[in-house]
C-alpha cells in the first residue's frame, strides 16, 4: 500500500513540470477527504501554498455560490465511482470568485476500494468574465440598434430583408414579423426601384464601397414617406452567403421644406400663381416648341383698372382677397396647360402655347373681358374691376420671351389710354408712344420739384341769375420747352404712378391760397370747387391737411368744394364716411363729381352728406337732338332736386345745350359756352365781367 501511494507521488512529481505548464490545478485527497497533494498551479489558481493546505479538507475553497444539495450530489457521484464534471464556484485567498471546471477521479485499489481522489481545475473566471462582457455589449448594441431613430436593416444580395430594428419597421410600416424575407419592393416605390437595384447590384460585386441614395418609402393609405438610405456591405463571413447592411434616416420634413422654398422661389406667395421666373421658363419651352411646330404663342398682359382704389379704400385685405379671386376666375377661362401668372401688384401675364391662328387668341382674350366685368362679391362688397389686357404673339411681335412680355406691357398701356377694359394686340408703332410716355413721366418727375404745375379755373354760371356762382380749379402743366401739356396725358400717369397725391397735394393748397388771395381784393360771394382723386381722399391724414389749410389761409369752409368722384362714393367705409361727415360739419361742402360714368346709385345719393350733383358731359352733349337723352337728364334732375341737392352741368358748349337745361332747371351750368378753364389773371376778368 505504501509502495503504491509513493509510487503515485513519484509519478505526479515527475509529471509535474508539464502539468503546471498546461495552467491546469492538480490535487489528490486521499480516503478522508484529506488533502496530499497539491501542484503549483494550484498555487497559483486558489493563492494558497502548499504547506497550508496539505493534510485539510478543500471546503476552504467554498465560495458560498453552491447549496448542501449542490454538494451532496457531487460526493454521492464520486463515492459511486463514478466521474464528477462539472463548473464549480470557488474563493480565491484573496476573497475573489474562482471559477473552475473540475474533474474529480476517485481512485480505488485491488479490491476495489477508494483510496484517492485526483481533482483537476482549469480556470474559466477570465474566459467567463470575457463572455459575459460580450454578450452583455452585444445585447446593449442590440438594445442600441433597436431604438436607434435610424431604420437599420440587414439584407440579401437580391434585396430581401434578413432583420430589421424596430425604426425601420415602423418606416415601411411593416410588423417587425413581417419583415424577415420580405423584398425591399414590397415597400420601395415603383418609380425607384430599378435605380436603387441597379447599385445593390454594384455593390455586390465590388464595383463601389458603399452607396447613398434618397427614395420613397410607401406606406398604407399616407403619402410616400421620404427616405435617405445609405448601404454598406458586410464583411464575408465563410459558409455564409454575403450580407448588405443600410441605414434609414426619415428626410420627409426636410423634403417638405425644400419643395415649399422651391415652391416659393417660382410661385406668388397670395395667390398661388406662377411667378415671373416660373412663366420666364415656360415661355422659353413655348418658343422652342412653337419653333418646331410652326404655331402660335400669345402672350397676355392684363391689369385691374381700378385696384389701387380698391386698395386704398378697402385696405390690403380686400385688395389680397380680390386678387386671389381674380386668380382663380382666370384660371377657370383658360386650357389645362395654358399658365397664369401674377407678376406683381394687380398685373397678371397669362402664357397661352400651341396657337394655330388669331381666332383662338381673340376668343380667348374676349372670354377674359366678359368674365372679368362679373362683379366680384366680396366681404358684403360688391366691386366692378375692368380689365385692360395688352397682347403680344410669337414670331411676329417677338422672337424671345424678353421681348414678348415687354411688347405686350406696351400693348396694355395703349390698351388703358383707350379707355380700360377693353384689349390691344401689340403694334410696333405702340414703341415711340411707350418711350414717349416713359419720357413724359421723368419730365412730371422734375415739374413737380420745379413747380410747373398751375391752376387754372373755369367759371360755373348760376342759370336762374345768370351771374358768377364759382369756379372749378384745375391742374395745368406748363412746360418749359413743350408748353401746356394736356391732362389727358399727365394725370393717368400720375395716377398709374403715384404722383397724384403730390399733385393733388399741390392743388388744394393752391385753391386755399387762392381763395384768401381773392378774397383780400374783395371777392368774397363765390364758390371755388377742388377735384379730389380717391387715393388722395383715403389717405389717413387727409382730414387734417384741409383742416390746416383751413386754419392757415383763414377762409370760411363753405367757400371750398371738395368734389369726390362715383368711386369714392362706391367704395366708402365707415371709417371714411366719418371723414366726409366731419368735413360737412365743419362747413366744407361736398360735391358728386361725373355722376353716370361709374355705376350711378340712388343708395350713395341717398347716404353720403352731398351738396352738390355735377353731371357728366356725356350726358348733355346730344340733349338737344336726342330726345332719350333728353328724357334722361330730366329724371336726373328731378331725381337729384328730390334729394335737395344743387345740380351742375358740365361741359355746356352750345345754345341748345344751355337752353334745354334752363328749362330742365338745372342749377349751374360750366363748360365752353361760357369759358375754358383760364389762368387766374383772366379768371379774375371773368369775375369782374360777369358781376
Amino acid at each position: 500500500m505504501q509502495q503504491e501511494e509513493d509510487q503515485l507521488f513519484r509519478l505526479f512529481r515527475v509529471f509535474a513540470p508539464v502539468v503546471d505548464q498546461s495552467g491546469i490545478s492538480y490535487m489528490i485527497t486521499d480516503a478522508a477527504g484529506e488533502l496530499v497533494y497539491v501542484n503549483q498551479a494550484f498555487e497559483e489558481m486558489t493563492g494558497y501554498r502548499a504547506e497550508e493546505v496539505i493534510g485539510r479538507s478543500p471546503s476552504f475553497l467554498q465560495s458560498g455560490e453552491h447549496d448542501a444539495a449542490f454538494y451532496h450530489d457531487l460526493w454521492q457521484t464520486i463515492l459511486s465511482g463514478k466521474v464528477y464534471r462539472g463548473i464549480l464556484k470557488n474563493r480565491h485567498r484573496d476573497g475573489s470568485l474562482l471559477i473552475c471546471e473540475k474533474i474529480i477521479a476517485p481512485i480505488t485499489n485491488e479490491r476495489d476500494e477508494i483510496e484517492w481522489f485526483i481533482s483537476t481545475d482549469r480556470d474559466l473566471t477570465e474566459s467567463i468574465r470575457l463572455e459575459e462582457e460580450l454578450r452583455s455589449s452585444r445585447e446593449r448594441l442590440a438594445m442600441v440598434i433597436d431604438r436607434a431613430p435610424l431604420g437599420i436593416a440587414v439584407a440579401s444580395e437580391d434585396g430581401v430583408i434578413q432583420e430589421a430594428n424596430a425604426a425601420f419597421s415602423r418606416l415601411v410600416d411593416l410588423p417587425p414579423d413581417e419583415l424577415p424575407g420580405t423584398h425591399l419592393s414590397r415597400f420601395t416605390h415603383p418609380e425607384d426601384i430599378e435605380e436603387e437595384m441597379v447599385l445593390v447590384r454594384a455593390l455586390s460585386r465590388g464595383e463601389i464601397p458603399s452607396y447613398s441614395l434618397e427614395k420613397r418609402y410607401i406606406k398604407q393609405g399616407d403619402e410616400p414617406l421620404w427616405v435617405r438610405v445609405h448601404v454598406a456591405r458586410l464583411p464575408d463571413v465563410p459558409g455564409q452567403r454575403p450580407l448588405l447592411i443600410g441605414m434609414a434616416e426619415d428626410i420627409s420634413v426636410r423634403k417638405k421644406a425644400e419643395e415649399a422654398i422651391l415652391h416659393q422661389a417660382f410661385h406668388d406667395p397670395l395667390t398661388g400663381l406662377p411667378n415671373r421666373s416660373l412663366l420666364l421658363d415656360r415661355l422659353y419651352s413655348a418658343i422652342s416648341r412653337a419653333r418646331r411646330t410652326q404655331e402660335l404663342v400669345a402672350v397676355l398682359f392684363l391689369d385691374l383698372d381700378r385696384f389701387k382704389s380698391i386698395n386704398d379704400t378697402l385696405g390690403h385685405t380686400i385688395g389680397d382677397r380680390l386678387l386671389k379671386h381674380t386668380a382663380d376666375r382666370l384660371l377657370t377661362s383658360l386650357r389645362e396647360y395654358d399658365t397664369v401668372s401674377r407678376t406683381g401688384g394687380d398685373e397678371f401675364v397669362l402664357l397661352l402655347p400651341g396657337l394655330s391662328d388669331g381666332e383662338q387668341i381673340m376668343h380667348t382674350v374676349e372670354r377674359i373681358i366678359e368674365l372679368m366685368a362679373e362683379p366680384f362679391e366680396i366681404e358684403g362688397h360688391e366691386l366692378h374691376i375692368p380689365t385692360s389686357i395688352g397682347v403680344a404673339v410669337f414670331p411676329q411681335d417677338g422672337a424671345d420671351a424678353e421681348t414678348l412680355i415687354k411688347n405686350a406691357d406696351v400693348a396694355l398701356y395703349r390698351a388703358k389710354e383707350m379707355g380700360r377694359n377693353c384689349f390691344v394686340f401689340y403694334n410696333p408703332d405702340q414703341n415711340v408712344y411707350s418711350h414717349e410716355r416713359l419720357l413724359l413721366e421723368n419730365e412730371m418727375r422734375r415739374a413737380l420739384r420745379e413747380n410747373q404745375f398751375q391752376l387754372f379755373f373755369q367759371p360755373q354760371i348760376d342759370l336762374a341769375t345768370g351771374s358768377l356762382a364759382g369756379f372749378e380749379s384745375l391742374a395745368r402743366w406748363n412746360h418749359p420747352q413743350k408748353g401746356m401739356i394736356s391732362p389727358g396725358l399727365f394725370i393717368p400717369i400720375a395716377e398709374e404712378t403715384g404722383m397724384i397725391l403730390p399733385l393733388g397735394a399741390t392743388v388744394l393748397r393752391d385753391a386755399f391760397a387762392t381763395v384768401a388771395r381773392w378774397r383780400e381784393q374783395g371777392k368774397e360771394a363765390f364758390k371755388l370747387s377742388v377735384n379730389i382723386s380717391g387715393r388722395q381722399f383715403y389717405q389717413k391724414n387727409f382730414l387734417s391737411d384741409v383742416m390746416d389749410l383751413r386754419d392757415r389761409y383763414r377762409i370760411p369752409p363753405h367757400s371750398i368744394e371738395l368734389e369726390i368722384t362715383e368711386s369714392i362714393a362706391m367704395q366708402m367705409t365707415p371709417s371714411t364716411m366719418d371723414v366726409l361727415l366731419q368735413l360737412r360739419k365743419e362747413g366744407f361742402l361736398i360735391s358728386l363729381d361725373d355722376f353716370g360714368t361709374g355705376y350711378s346709385s340712388l343708395k350713395y345719393l341717398q347716404e353720403f352728406p352731398l351738396d352738390c350733383l355735377k353731371i357728366d358731359r356725356s350726358f348733355i352733349e346730344h340733349i338737344d337732338t336726342d330726345r332719350r337723352q333728353r328724357g334722361l337728364l330730366a329724371s336726373i334732375v328731378g331725381m337729384a332736386k328730390s334729394l335737395e341737392l344743387t345740380v351742375v352741368a358740365e361741359g355746356v358748349e352750345t345754345e341748345g345745350q344751355l337752353s334745354v337745361l334752363t328749362d330742365l332747371g338745372c342749377d349751374r351750368i360750366q363748360g365752353y359756352y361760357y369759358s375754358p378753364p383760364v389762368p387766374e389773371h383772366q379768371a379774375l376778368e371773368f369775375f369782374s365781367r360777369t358781376t
